[in-house]
């Protein structure tokens, strides 16, 4: 019985299970239904930038230069016998100070033979006039008319000793001012560059003995984009009615944690644009001396600022936003994202300013939403997820969407209250 049962009942048994199986299985399968995989989109964070008025805030630095150099050269040669003290690098001497004196001997001995050689002319020309007077005499006797016989009255002889005492007059002149250059005086006050001299040293008429430059005034040139421009009132506009140049701040580091501050005025623009980088220089005069009194050098690096008199209709754009420097990625209302090439206007330590005129349609009107730190592998027209910030999450209980852009529009009478508003948006932006 139980070889009956383990040899033909119990292989039975096992064959019907499992075409059960085999029918159930196939049952199953054809009412399963094919799903598409999910995919997961994106998240980012981003923050709306309406347009608002701005005062252009012009940022750069600048280098300070002279407004004037010159190679202090001797007019006349000779042994030097003295040089000032303060001709030496770095030294600071006064309009008229005697700089460097030339032995005067020989130009003392010149100016009294010119005088000696001026009074032999003068005597030569007071015999001539002796005689042409007995020669006028003369021509009246033989009955010569008196407009005539100018030889015979010795014409031509008077006029040679007249110009013979012009030409001494003209030597004494030129050997007292030879006495007068060996005296070498500064033309201005001024800082010493370099010098090249030193007593007992015999110069020649050109040699240079010293470079100067302008002390009490400089010139800071500093490159500034071309869009910033038009906030500049130049003061060396001739134009009728022009005042005077935008009030510029610029603050020079003196070492140590130190900082000295001045203020300087736009004057004009430098003679060309660079192709590259798209930036004019722009030359502000300046005093020589700081707030602090210490003194400002050629050659000096400073930080400037500058705002514009009016405010400027623009998008403030958050520098997290930027990408490569100049373009920004902007999530349209399917909240696909699209990159956008931006034209920077001008720039501040935390945004950048758009005109709105200078982007594509539909970008140039109404409010941006911009991609904050937006990630590398961010694709053109990829649909993207939006992380709810505090400040959309305060707008849904409170006032409404339309309240944020209202208030930027609304208060773009003032570019600071506008400015404070965005910068205090970025900061719940940034979290």
């Amino acid at each position: 019985m139980n070889k009956i049962f383990t040899h033909v009942l119990l292989p039975l048994v096992v064959l019907a299970a499992g075409g059960v199986g085999t029918v159930l299985l196939i049952q199953g399968g054809e009412q399963t239904e094919a799903k598409a995989p999910t995919r997961e989109l994106p998240l980012v964070r981003t923050q709306q930038v309406p347009p608002g008025a701005y005062a252009i805030r012009v940022e750069a630095n600048g280098v300070a230069e002279a407004t004037g150099e010159l190679t202090l050269v001797p007019e006349v040669g000779g042994k030097v016998v003295e040089v000032s003290p303060a001709l030496h690098e770095g030294g600071r001497v006064e309009e008229g100070e005697v700089l460097v004196r030339i032995e005067t001997r020989a130009y003392k001995i010149a100016v009294a033979q010119a005088k000696a050689e001026l009074r032999r002319a003068e005597a030569e020309l007071e015999l001539e006039l002796g005689r042409g007077r007995t020669a006028l005499r003369e021509w009246a006797q033989f009955g010569g008319a008196e407009g005539e016989g100018r030889l015979a009255k010795r014409g031509p002889q008077l006029a040679s000793a007249q110009a013979l005492v012009d030409l001494r007059k003209a030597s004494v002149d030129k050997a007292k001012l030879d006495l007068r250059r060996a005296t070498i005086r500064a033309p201005y006050d001024a800082l010493v560059v370099s010098e090249q001299v030193e007593p007992g040293q015999v110069v020649t008429r050109g040699a240079a003995l010293a470079s100067l430059v302008v002390a009490d005034e400089m010139w800071v040139r500093a490159p500034v984009r071309v869009e910033a421009l038009s906030a500049l009132e130049l003061g060396d506009d001739k134009t009728e009615g022009a005042g005077p140049g935008t009030e510029v701040r610029m603050r020079l580091d003196l070492g140590r944690g130190e900082f000295a501050t001045l203020t300087g005025e736009a004057l004009r623009l430098g003679a060309e644009i660079d192709a590259d980088t798209r930036k004019a220089d722009l030359i502000i005069g300046v005093s020589g001396r700081t707030s602090s009194g210490a003194r400002l050098l050629p050659g000096a690096f400073l930080t400037l600022e500058l705002d514009s008199p009016e405010p400027t209709r623009a998008l403030r754009i958050p520098r997290d936003a930027l990408v490569e420097g100049r373009r920004v990625w902007v999530v349209d209302g399917d909240q696909r994202v699209s990159r956008l090439n931006l034209e920077i206007a001008w720039t501040d330590r935390e945004a950048v300013y758009v005109r709105p005129s200078s982007l594509d349609a539909p970008w140039s009107e109404g409010t941006l939403e911009v991609v904050l730190r937006p990630p590398s592998s961010m694709l053109e027209g990829i649909e993207v997820r939006i992380e709810a910030t505090e400040s959309e999450a305060e707008s849904e209980a409170g006032s409404g969407p339309e309240s944020g852009a209202a208030v930027a529009e609304s208060g773009a009478s003032s570019g600071v209250d506008v400015q404070a508003k965005a910068q205090v948006q970025g900061e719940v932006d940034h979290g």
